[in-house]
């Protein structure tokens, strides 16, 4: 994965197109995202689950230190153990570092004091991710089915692939939840 990665970078660097350049940048970023599940998942003793906490936050702070306005950035983690199995991490990633990524790239123009905060927390059979930030919105039309973009068409449906439901609400900021069943 990790020459998959050099190699999307390597083309991205040497595109003319900037539009290509994103699309290259950020199937790079989907692909780190699976290498670090698969990482962390080798590391453990059953390579079959693995807690929440262990795989995001390290996921997130390697997305968020990416961009160059990160030491602007107040980032908030309050993610329980929940264990999982690759079969939720792996679209869980795929989601937040889709999420993540959108908020550094369109979330805090003209914003004072950014702020990224992502909760997830589980009671019985149920868990609950939440991705906040204080920045500009997600323009009203963005939400909508017809005129989603990829990213957030791909958060919907790796949201259906795990059973779950995507709430999106916009107060001082955007938040989106993942509500989901643990497997």
């Amino acid at each position: 994965m990790g020459s998959i990665i050099s190699l999307l970078s390597l083309q991205a660097m040497g595109g003319e197109d900037p539009r290509v350049k994103a699309a290259l940048d950020d199937a790079a970023g989907r692909i780190q995202s699976m290498m670090l599940l698969y990482d962390r998942l080798y590391r453990t003793s059953s390579y079959e689950t693995l807690p929440l906490d262990e795989y995001l936050v390290p996921l997130i702070e390697g997305i968020v230190a990416n961009f160059p306005n990160r030491d602007d950035i107040a980032l908030e983690t309050r993610i329980d153990g929940i264990v999982l199995g690759p079969n939720v991490l792996h679209p869980l990633g795929i989601m937040v570092n889709e999420l993540i990524t959108n908020i550094m790239k369109h979330a805090f123009k003209g914003i004072a004091h950014p702020r990224i905060r992502v909760e997830a927390r589980a009671w019985g059979d149920t868990a609950r991710i939440s991705i906040s930030d204080n920045g500009v919105g997600l323009p009203p039309l963005a939400e909508t089915e017809g005129r989603a973009t990829f990213g957030l068409t791909l958060v919907r449906e790796l949201t259906k692939q795990i059973g779950g439901k995507l709430e999106i609400s916009r107060h001082q900021g955007t938040e989106f939840d993942i509500e989901f069943r643990k497997q």
